[in-house]
Formats: C-alpha cells, structure tokens, sequence
C-alpha cells in the first residue's frame, strides 16, 4: 500500500464525497430526536451567549471532572469526535452494538447495515502524552467494558536484512531489539502514537498498523496490520478475493488443526510475506481490503514477522525452516487403515492385507491399532513383525490412554489434572474414558515406552509415526462461553475451544493449557524416538514434519479445498504435506470423485490413503492405479525439487509472478517448473478451461504432443479419466521406466519439448541419482548429456532407453540405449530428430 503524496491515511480511506454528504442530509433530516437535538445545539454554540455559558461550565464543571477522572488513570479519548467516513472494506467491528450502545463506546455506526465500527483513526490505541518514551492508553475500557492495560510498547527485532520482527506487548514482557545496519526495509514509528509502519529501502510502504484499533486487556487484545491494496495470498488459502470478512481461529481443533496465519502480499510486482505469532487461541479476520485484524484471548505478546522478498520465491526461502532429511520411499504411496475397516481381521491375517495392500510402500495396519492394544493385543506383535518385513510400518499414535488399559496406572503422574485437587482430567475419545498426557514434562517419553510395550514391538523395526488427533480430540468437552472471564467470545472461538483438551486446566509448569494449546502437537514429537518419517496431525512452520490433514469429508467441496490446501502448505511452509485420498468419512456412491482424488494426490509431494479404493472403484480401479503408476514414472522428476527444498505443486503465481491472470488460479498449478497440472473439481465437466502463461515456443499437451504456441485461455475438450498436463518449451523431463523383470537397472526416458521458436532449438532438463547430478542439453545439433561425478553404485546400471520428442503436432519416440555411468566424453551428440 503507497499512500499518495499530499494524503494522509484517513483521507486515503475515506468513503466518496458524495456517500459522506448523503449521510450528512440524512442525519441533518433527524433519523432521531437525539440528532436532531445535537445539530440545533451545535447551530445554538455559534451564538455569544453560549459562548460566556460554555466558559462558566467548563470552569465550574468539565475542569473538576478532568482533574477527577485524570487523577484515576482516566485518559479520555484523543479525538472528541471520531472520523466515520472509512470506505466499508475498513470497517473494524468495534462489536454486536445498537446505535446508543455504539456511540456510548466512541464507535461509529452505519445506520443501514445496523453495523457499529471502529472510527479511523479508532478512539482505542496508545498514545505518547508528553516527550517521555511511555505510551498510554487512549481509554480507560475496552469496547467490552473491561480495562485496558495502561501503557503498551511497540518493538523491533531486525533479524537479518530481510526479516524483521515486529512485536506489540506489555511494559512486562522482555524483549530485546537488534539493529541490523545495511538492510533492505525502514521501520518508521509514528511519533505520538503507537503505530508501526515499515517501508522498502525505496520507500514503498510494505506494513502499516495505522489503519484500526490497538487494544490490550485481559483476554481480549486486538491489533490489525495492512500489507496491500493489491493482492493478498495464503491464510490457508491462495488469493484472497473476497467481499466480505474471512475468519478463521488459530487453535488446534477437529474442525481445522492446520490453518497458519501465513500471508504473502504483492504490490508494484513486489512480493512480501508476514506470520503472525501469538500463543493461545487467535482469531484472524481478512477485510475486503485486505486488512488483516488480529484479536488474541492470551496476549501478552504478539510478532508479526516480516519478510521482504522481493519475489515471491525469495519469501519462501526467507520463512522456511530447514528440511526434513528426505528419501525416496516417502515419495510412494503409503497406507494406514482407517475407523471404518475391521481391525480384527486385519490383526489376524496380516498375509491377506499385505496382499491387499501391496501397491503400498508403508502401513499402519490400522489407526485405531494402539487404542485396540491397549485393551487387548493379543496377536498385534506378529502382525506388526510380519508386515515390518515387507513394508516400512508407520505406527498411528494418538496421546489419549483409556483409563481401564493398565498403562493409565503406569503413566498416572503424566496425566493432565482437573481443576479439583489431585484428579486427573478425564475425557471421551472412542467412547472410552480417557486421560491426556502432559508432554511438557522432561518424563513424558515415558509414554512412548510404554507404547512400545503395548504393543509389544521393537523400535528397530519401525520406520516413522503418524502422530494423530494431537490437537488433541476430547470428545466429551464443551467450552462453557464464560463471558466474564473472556470479554469477547466468537462463534467461531468457542467452536474451536470445544471438544479438546478445557482451557484452564494445568500443565507442569502451572500454565493454563489454552496458552500452550498450539504446542501440543510439538510437544508429543519430541517424547517420541526420532525418526525420518514422522506424520504430524497438527503442523506448524517450526518443526518442519510431515504434515497430514484428518477429518476430511468425502465431497467435491472437500476434494477442491484439499488441494488448494496442499498448494498453501507447499509453498508457504513444508513442502511435504498430505491429504487422504478421497477424504476420510468413505460415504459417496461417485467412483468419478474419488479416482479424481486419486489422480490429484498422485502430483502431491505425499500420497495417503486411508482404504482400499482401488479395489473398490468399480469401473474407476483400472483409473486410479494407472494415475499411481504415472506418479512413480514422475518420482525422478518430482525428487529434482524436493530435494533442493522447492515446493512441487506450487501455486501458478510462483512461476509467473509477472502475469497477474496467473495469480487467482486454483484449479491448475504448476508440478516443478516444467509440467502444468489441471484439475476438474466438478463432476460431468466435459470442457476444461486451462489458463497457458506466455512462454517462448508455448505449451505441449503432454500425452498428445499438440503445440499451444500462444497464451491464454484454452477450451479443453476431456472425459472424467483424462490426466490433463502439459509440458513447456525448452524442457526435458526425466521419466522412470517400468522395471517388471526387476533387473539390476534403472532405466529412464526423456520427455523432450523443443521451443521451436529458438533458432538453435534448445531444451534443458536434469537428473538426479545417487547424488549425481545428469545434465541434458537438446538442440538442433542433438542431444548432450554430462554429470557432476562418477558413479559409486557397480551393483546397479543407470541407462536412458527412449526419448520422446515433441515436434509440434504429435510425439515421436525414439529407442535409444545410453549408459549414463558409462565414458561421456567418448558420447558425440546424440542425433535424434532433425529440426526445421
């Protein structure tokens, strides 16, 4: 947002000329006898008269009043009359208020949509009162009546010279701020308010919290920050184009364990990115503006962590943490059995469900598996050795321990305790009677023990976890909605508050369990055994797991939202993220949904399903394991990104930040930087419209060959088991070849997609094996092929056995045997196809 010269913020902001005047006739009109008595005493205050009466009660009255609420911390408002005419996107809510209700809390109140706001600038902030450093509240109370904290600091941690910390909390909170000299942005304080504007090194305003509110009290604090007029991404979302408000709370919850409030904003073309951290439940709400308003039940600190860019890559190299250590394996499909298949006969014929399951590379058995062991596990450990020796097993692991298991005595002083005296909180999951595991205490991996003793397996013999319903699910608790405790109250707030662990219930360090809610997850990571597979049910930006996504219904609706989920999750936080295949409740009577989801999930970085769908297609079965033997065909495609930390299924915006048609697009994306993926999200589409980027030589539709040499729209014609993908100009795409005799070899083709709009012809693509690094190089003379390193693997040969050409009109492949680990020097060109 760049504020115009000549223009202050409010001006900036301000509804029409012509909208303030009809609303000034209106109420000149006398929509009341309060108004109209206001206007004939303001007419009255011009005459003489009222100016020697107006002197004596300002002497004999208003000054004794003043001394009096001054002398009791009572500051008044700054601004006697609050400025109403924000255009509606900035409207703040200043809370569920009548008209006389609304004016009494110094908000402003539209008459037509019965709505009570926050005035700009709003009557509630900090302000500097004298030349000191201190700045004190503008009110005494909130617009919920309880009392604001009397001084409040805004502070800057310059973390490096694209990031910045921005932190408002109270005079007793420590925090230490560092200056960073050369740096890429300017934090510009206002001087009498406490308002943090940060601008780039050119001057171009990237963060302003001037435009709402600053509240802080117990229980309820609210901040708003302003990024961009233009566009907005993320929130767990892409573009955020809306028109009305967007909110979503960030607490832990069966309804939503996994949304961050993770933005990235463009302006002039330029890209930064902002997370907002703050313990305890936080709801965040997105204007039609854009501007973003954070309200905190816990407060004591909240950071908006800022990242200058200024692409839009740059900010996800700049907000991600280091990678989890990758290998192969984690690419292929993975299984875990779900609630609603027999866990009996799973345990007791484990040969028949390895049958069943083998187009898997891990299981689970199944996810109820340990609530099942700890009431009987009778047959569980030759189950689990069984399967550990064809398939990596990734154990389910929930923290609820049923209080009839004879492990609920051995971890008694692990539990939670109630708010009565040496009880332990108990509550319902699977309609047992469960307590819950404080994993703050250093002792908690005693847990962990005790699971491996349940279920009577070796840690050896396990790959990884799925660390599940770790938000965590209480299936008996109900948030009481204590409005004297907490001053504001949302639905969406007490949604989330309900039916997880009550939220003042202790931990070991005495803490209330609604300011440490969001660590849960965490918490319980680290009391387990390391291991390089670890599914986490509630991820963060922090821990850097595998993320996985439950509870997910099986709709349309749900198969869209998955996506896009996975699209946020890749680009704004880890890259290795999942959803289940066809979602997690399994009641639809649409093959057509599911094999859609199957062939989604097969560009994803991880693929999980949760039954056997495609034994149970029906006529899709033959769709959705030919979309998993595609996606192995990728995996040395899909490995050349993850593997240096890019996301995969990224955004189209990522690639084209300079194409602004790419940036509302979420029903195709880009699959690394070379293949584009579209998705039908409906069912009986039979056109799809897919959205080409302008890209020298264009676009190739990759099972037919056809060339799309110009941007644009495309009207293209599909039945419900098309794989819609296409291939840029200018790109080599490695591909695994099917290996059915399992020889000692791994054989690869090369897609070659030639921009024909280049004299010479050029295509580009590598591969990476064994870390070596296979360089290609196509044009008009041949192919080219050089490496980083020799190869260290004699047991297994390398080899390219076809290269498929795209000419423009249909694809030519041609047989070619070429040892990748053989003499490259001694290789000439390799002729393939002569270009015109």
């Amino acid at each position: 947002m760049m504020t115009p010269e000549n223009t202050n913020f409010v001006d900036q902001y301000r509804e029409p000329e012509e909208v303030i005047q009809v609303r000034n006739d209106r109420e000149k009109k006398g929509l009341s006898w309060f108004k109209k008595f206001w206007y004939n005493f303001v007419e009255l205050a011009k005459t003489h008269l009222f100016i020697g009466l107006a002197f004596f009660v300002i002497i004999a009255v208003v000054v004794p009043v003043l001394v009096y609420y001054y002398s009791n911390d009572y500051l008044g408002e700054v601004d006697p009359k609050p400025i109403c005419v924000q255009s509606k996107k900035f409207r703040v809510p200043c809370g569920n208020y009548t008209y006389t209700e609304c004016i009494a809390n110094l908000c402003c109140y539209d008459d037509d949509d019965l709505f009570c706001f926050h005035s700009l600038p709003s009557a509630y902030n900090y302000k500097r009162l004298d030349k000191s450093e201190k700045f004190e509240r503008t009110q005494y109370a909130t617009p919920y009546k309880n009392p604001m904290y009397r001084e409040m600091k805004v502070s800057y941690i310059e973390n490096n010279e694209n990031f910045l910390t921005v932190a408002m909390h109270g005079l007793d909170v420590e925090v230490t701020e560092t200056v960073v000299p050369d740096k890429n942005y300017e934090v510009q304080p206002i001087n009498n308010s406490l308002v943090a504007e940060v601008r780039r090194d050119t001057g171009q305003l990237i963060l302003t919290t001037s435009l709402g509110p600053m509240i802080a009290s117990d229980h309820y604090w609210i901040w708003t920050v302003h990024l961009s007029d233009n566009h907005l991404f993320g929130f767990g979302e892409l573009l955020l184009n809306h028109t009305e408000i967007v909110t979503k709370v960030i607490y832990r919850n069966r309804n939503d364990h996994n949304t961050l409030p993770v933005f990235l904003a463009e302006e002039k073309g330029l890209f930064h990115g902002l997370s907002i951290r703050n313990r305890g439940p936080l709801e965040v709400s997105v204007l039609p503006s854009n501007l973003i308003v954070i309200k905190s039940l816990v407060g004591e600190r909240i950071d908006l962590d800022l990242f200058l860019g200024p692409t839009a890559k740059d900010v996800m190299q700049q907000m991600r943490k280091p990678k989890p250590k990758l290998k192969e394996w984690f690419l292929k499909p993975h299984f875990c059995s779900n609630g609603k298949s027999d866990i009996t006969e799973i345990i007791n014929k484990p040969t028949e469900h390895l049958v069943k399951t083998s187009m898997f590379v891990s299981d689970c058995l199944h996810e109820d598996l340990l609530m099942r062991a700890y009431s009987d596990n009778s047959n569980i450990k030759k189950a689990l050795e069984e399967i550990s020796q064809s398939k990596h097993l990734i154990l389910s692991l929930p923290p609820q321990v049923p209080k009839k298991s004879t492990s609920y005595e051995v971890l008694q002083s692990l539990f939670f305790k109630s708010n009565i005296p040496n009880f332990n909180w108990m509550g319902k999951y699977q309609n047992e009677d469960v307590s819950f595991v404080d994993f703050s205490l250093q002792e908690s991996k005693l847990w962990f023990e005790n699971v491996l003793k349940v279920l009577s397996v070796n840690s050896e013999i396990i790959s990884g976890y799925a660390l599940t319903q770790n938000w965590p699910a209480d299936d008996k608790y109900k948030f009481p909605a204590n409005r004297e405790t907490f001053p504001y109250l949302s639905d969406e707030l007490v949604l989330a508050l309900t039916k997880t662990l009550p939220w003042n219930i202790l931990n070991s360090k005495k803490e209330k369990h609604y300011v440490v809610h969001n660590d849960y997850a965490l918490d319980q990571l680290k009391s387990a055994d390391e291991k390089d597979f670890v599914l986490l049910s509630s991820p963060d930006d922090e821990s850097r797991s595998l993320g996985f996504i439950e509870n997910v219904p099986t709709t349309w609706g749900s198969f869209k939202e998955m996506m896009v989920r996975n699209l946020f999750y890749g680009f704004f936080v880890n890259p290795l993220i999942s959803t289940p295949v066809c979602g997690t409740n399994h009641t639809f009577d649409d093959d057509t949904l599911c094999f859609r989801w199957y062939m989604m999930s097969a560009t994803m970085p991880i693929i999980r399903s949760s039954d056997l769908w495609p034994n149970k297609l029906g006529h899709g079965k033959i769709i959705a394991e030919n979309a998993l033997k595609i996606r192995e065909s990728l995996i040395p495609y899909f490995w050349m990104f993850l593997d240096n930390d890019e996301p995969l299924a990224r955004p189209m915006f990522y690639d084209f930040p300079d194409d602004n048609a790419t940036f509302p697009l979420d029903e195709q994306y880009m699959l690394g930087d070379k293949l584009l993926v579209g998705q039908i999200v409906l069912p009986d589409v039979f056109i799809k419209n897919v959205y080409l980027p302008m890209v020298d030589g264009g676009w190739f539709e990759f099972w037919g060959g056809i060339n799309y040499p110009d941007s644009g729209w495309i009207n293209f014609p599909v039945v419900e088991s098309d794989w819609i993908m296409f291939i840029k100009s200018g790109s080599i795409v490695p591909l695994k070849s099917e290996n059915p005799k399992q020889l000692p070899e791994e054989s690869y083709s090369l897609a070659i997609a030639y921009d024909m709009t280049d004299p010479s012809a050029n295509a580009t693509g590598t591969l990476i094996l064994d870390s070596i690094t296979f360089s290609f190089v196509a044009d008009e003379n041949g192919l080219a092929i050089s490496r980083t390193q020799e190869c260290n693997q004699p047991d297994i040969k390398y080899k390219i056995d076809n290269l498929r050409i795209y000419d423009g009109e249909s694809i030519t492949n041609f047989k070619k045997e070429i040892d990748l680990c053989g003499n490259l020097d001694e290789i000439d060109d390799i002729q393939i196809v002569p270009i015109s």
